[in-house]
C-alpha cells in the first residue's frame, strides 16, 4: 500500500496527474534529476542500492550533466526553457505556437505552487478509497497471507448474524440488507437532527424572555365573555403557537409539520423530544399553557377563520400535550365536531358520524380509565384534578353526553353560528348557555346542555304520568339529582335543576325548597324573565308543600293570580308548566273540601290549555303529549264543575223516549 502511494506522488511530481505535460509540446517529458536522499526515500528496504563504487559518485546513483541542471533550474524557477537565440523570419504559425506553449508553461506553474496542497488532496482521497475497499474485501483465506483482508476487524464473524436480521411483517418479507440499510438511514437521520436542530431550536435569552412575558399575559377567557374577549384571547394564545391564516399551501404545510412533530414526540417519548428539540421546561410549560387557551378559545368560536384544516391542526396539536383527563375529555367533542357536517350526502354523513363517535368514545373512556387510575394511586396534581360536574359528567356513556343535539350546537359554538342553528326540537334552557357567566369552557358548556335534556327529560315524564306515579316519581327525581350535581355551579341550569326538584319531588320538599331558594338568590336579586319564571315555579312548590302540611289559605294560593296573568302565560316554559300542571292535580284532590280550592283550579285548568295551545307550547312539546294534557286539563274542569255525569239525552232510556213521544 505504502508503495502505490508513493507511485502516485512520483506521478505527481513527475506533473503526470496535474496536466503539466502538455500534448502540444515536442519532444519528450523533462527528465527528472534524482538525488541519494529521493532514492532513499522512494526506494523500500528490499530496493536499496550497494555501496557506491569507482563507478558512481558520492553526489547520487546518476550523474546529470550540467546543462539538463540549468533547464531544471529554470523550469523551477517559471521561467522558459533557455533556448540560444537563432535568426529565424517572423512566422506568425510559429508566434501563435510559442504563444500557446507560454500560457501553457504558465499554467503548469501555477499547478507547480499549489503542488503542496493538491498532492495531498489526491494522495489523501486515493488512501481514502484504497482503505474503504480494503473495508468491503472479503476475507478468502487466514492460512495465507495472500488471502488475508486488510482490515483488523473480525467482520467476517458478523456474517452468521446478518441472516438473523431478516424480519416478516403481515406476509412481507425483509432482508437483512434492506434492515441494516433503513438502520443506516436512520442513524444518519439522528446524526443530522442532532447537530443542526438543537443550533436551531436551542434556549437563548431573547426566547426565554419572551416565552415569561406571554405566559404571564395568558388568561384563561370565560366562554360567557363577549366574542370579542374570546378572539383576544385566541390571538394572544397564536403569539407562543403557530397556527397559519387561511391559505391551502401555508396550512398543507402546517399539517405536516404538526404531523410529523406528532409522530417523533410519540416515537422518542416527551423527554427525548425535548432533549431534540432543545426546548426548556419554561418554554413547555407556556407552549402547553399558549395551547390549552387556544383550544379552548377555539371551540367557544374564538377562530375568525375557523375551518376544517385549522381544526385538524388544533387537533394534531392537541395530541402533543400531555394526557390528562381534562384533556383527553376536550379531545373527544373535538373530534366530534370537526367530523360533523363533513359531507352533505345523509348515507356519507352517518358513516362519518359513527366513525367520529368510536374515536371519541375511546378517548373518553381513556380519560376515565386515567381519571380513575390517578385518583386511585392518589396522584391526582392540579392539572389532572376536574371539578365535581365534569368528574361526573366522566362517568356517562360518552354516546349520551355527546348526542347529535349536543355536538350541533357545540359545532354552531365553534362556528360563531346561532345556537339553534339546525336545531330541530327545543329544549327549555339550553339557548342560554353560552350567555352564563358560570360556564367557563366548551365542558363546562357541553355539561350544561346535557343537564338542560336530563332537566328535559324528568318535566316530560311528569306531565305526562298520572298524580300518585310512584315510578315515574322515582324516575323524575334521579334525573334532577343527576341534572343538579352535572350542571356547572352557579349556573343558570342549575338552578333550574334546583327548582324543578322542588316542584316535581315529594320526598324532601322541605329540603329541595331551601336549596333552590339558596341557588335563586332573594327577590329583588334580579327582573329578568327567567328569574321571574324560577321564582313563580318555586313558588307552586312552596303552596304544594302547604298543601301536603294542611295549612291552606287564600294567601297561599297567591300565586295563581300571578301565573293566570298574560305576561306570565307569554313567558312561560315547560318548567312553569309543569310545577303549574302538579299545583293543578294536588289542588284537584282538595277541590271537594272549599270553594276556594275547586275556583283555582280551574283557574290553573284554563291557564294551562292557553300555554299548551300557544307557539311556546308547540315548540317545547309534541303533538301526542299536548292533546293527553289538554284531555287532562278538561276533565279536571268538568269535575270541578260537576260536569262528570251528564244528564242529557244520552242518559234517557228508548221507553221513556217513546212514551214522551
Amino acid at each position: 500500500m505504502m508503495q502505490r502511494i508513493l507511485a502516485f506522488e512520483k506521478l505527481f511530481m513527475a506533473g503526470a496527474m496535474n496536466g503539466a505535460i502538455n500534448p502540444l509540446v515536442q519532444g519528450p517529458p523533462t527528465p527528472i534529476a534524482l538525488t541519494a536522499q529521493d532514492g532513499q526515500r522512494y526506494m523500500t528496504p528490499s530496493m536499496t542500492p550497494a555501496p557506491p563504487g569507482p563507478e558512481v559518485s558520492s553526489a547520487g546513483m546518476i550523474q546529470v550533466p550540467e546543462d539538463m541542471k540549468r533547464i531544471l533550474q529554470a523550469q523551477m524557477s517559471g521561467q522558459p526553457y533557455p533556448v540560444p537565440q537563432q535568426p529565424y523570419q517572423a512566422n506568425p504559425n510559429v508566434v501563435r505556437q510559442q504563444q500557446i506553449q507560454q500560457q501553457q508553461q504558465m499554467q503548469a506553474n501555477r499547478w507547480r505552487n499549489n503542488a503542496p496542497y493538491y498532492g495531498k488532496l489526491m494522495v489523501g482521497s486515493l488512501a481514502g478509497l484504497m482503505i474503504l475497499e480494503a473495508v468491503r474485501e472479503e476475507e478468502k483465506s487466514t492460512e495465507t497471507p495472500q488471502g488475508r483482508g486488510l482490515l483488523g476487524l473480525p467482520l467476517h464473524l458478523l456474517g452468521s448474524l446478518a441472516s438473523s436480521l431478516n424480519v416478516n411483517i403481515l406476509g412481507h418479507h425483509f432482508s437483512a440488507s434492506q434492515v441494516i440499510w433503513s438502520m443506516k438511514l436512520l442513524a444518519v437521520l439522528g446524526l443530522i437532527l442532532w447537530l443542526y436542530v438543537p443550533s436551531i431550536f436551542g434556549p437563548s435569552d431573547k426566547k426565554t424572555k419572551k416565552a415569561e412575558h406571554i405566559r404571564a399575559s395568558l388568561t384563561v377567557a370565560s366562554l360567557a365573555s363577549p366574542i370579542h374577549v374570546r378572539r383576544q384571547a385566541w390571538l394572544t394564545a397564536v403569539q407562543t403557537v403557530w397556527v397559519p391564516h387561511h391559505n391551502f399551501f401555508l396550512e398543507a404545510a402546517a399539517l405536516m409539520l404538526k404531523t410529523v412533530k406528532l409522530s417523533l414526540r410519540n416515537a422518542i417519548g416527551v423527554r427525548g423530544y425535548q432533549m431534540l428539540t432543545g426546548l426548556t421546561e419554561d418554554q413547555e410549560t407556556a407552549r402547553v399553557k399558549a395551547w390549552d387557551i387556544a383550544l379552548d378559545a377555539q371551540l367557544a368560536g374564538g377562530d375568525v377563520e375557523i375551518n376544517k384544516p385549522r381544526l385538524t391542526l388544533t387537533l394534531l396539536a392537541s395530541g402533543t400535550l400531555p394526557s390528562t383527563p381534562l384533556r383527553l375529555m376536550l379531545k373527544a367533542l373535538h373530534i366530534r365536531v370537526l367530523l360533523w357536517e363533513l359531507c352533505s350526502n345523509p348515507m356519507q354523513l352517518g358513516v362519518v358520524n359513527l366513525i367520529a363517535a368510536k374515536l371519541a368514545r375511546a378517548k373518553w373512556n381513556e380519560a376515565r380509565q386515567l381519571y380513575l387510575m390517578k385518583t386511585r394511586l392518589g396522584e391526582l396534581s392540579s392539572g389532572d384534578g376536574l371539578p365535581d360536574h365534569l368528574a361526573l359528567l366522566l362517568q356517562q356513556n360518552c354516546d349520551e353526553i355527546l348526542n347529535d343535539c349536543v355536538i350541533q350546537r357545540a359545532h354552531n359554538l365553534a362556528w360563531n353560528l346561532p345556537t339553534r342553528h339546525n336545531v330541530s326540537l327545543s329544549t327549555d334552557g339550553m339557548d342560554g348557555v353560552i350567555d352564563d357567566e358560570a360556564v367557563r369552557s366548551p365542558m363546562d358548556a357541553v355539561a350544561a346542555w346535557w343537564s338542560s335534556q336530563l332537566v328535559q327529560q324528568a318535566l316530560v315524564t311528569s306531565v305526562e304520568s298520572p298524580h300518585g306515579d310512584a315510578n315515574a316519581e322515582t324516575i323524575i327525581s334521579e334525573k334532577l339529582a343527576l341534572a343538579v350535581q352535572t350542571a356547572p355551579i352557579g349556573s343558570t341550569i342549575q338552578s333550574r335543576a334546583f327548582v324543578a326538584r322542588a316542584a316535581l319531588t315529594s320526598e324532601k320538599r322541605g329540603q329541595n325548597i331551601a336549596a333552590a331558594l339558596q341557588a335563586v338568590g332573594p327577590d329583588d336579586s334580579s327582573n329578568a324573565t327567567d328569574i321571574i319564571e324560577l321564582r313563580s315555579a318555586l313558588q307552586c312548590a312552596v303552596t304544594m308543600a302547604h298543601i301536603e302540611r294542611g295549612n291552606i289559605s287564600y294567601q297561599n294560593l297567591r300565586v295563581i293570580s300571578t301565573i293566570r296573568s298574560p305576561t306570565f302565560l307569554q313567558n312561560m316554559s315547560l318548567l312553569g308548566c309543569a310545577a303549574v300542571f302538579k299545583l293543578m292535580e294536588h289542588l284537584h284532590v282538595l277541590s271537594s273540601e272549599a270553594d276556594m280550592y275547586g275556583s283555582a283550579t280551574e283557574g290553573l285548568a284554563g291557564s294551562l290549555r292557553i300555554w299548551i295551545g300557544s307557539g311556546h307550547g308547540d315548540e317545547s312539546l309534541d303533538q301526542k303529549l299536548r292533546h293527553q294534557m289538554v284531555e287532562r286539563c278538561l276533565s279536571i274542569a268538568k269535575s270541578v264543575v260537576g260536569m262528570d255525569a251528564d244528564p242529557g239525552y244520552g242518559s234517557m232510556s228508548e221507553c221513556e223516549d217513546s212514551n214522551e213521544c
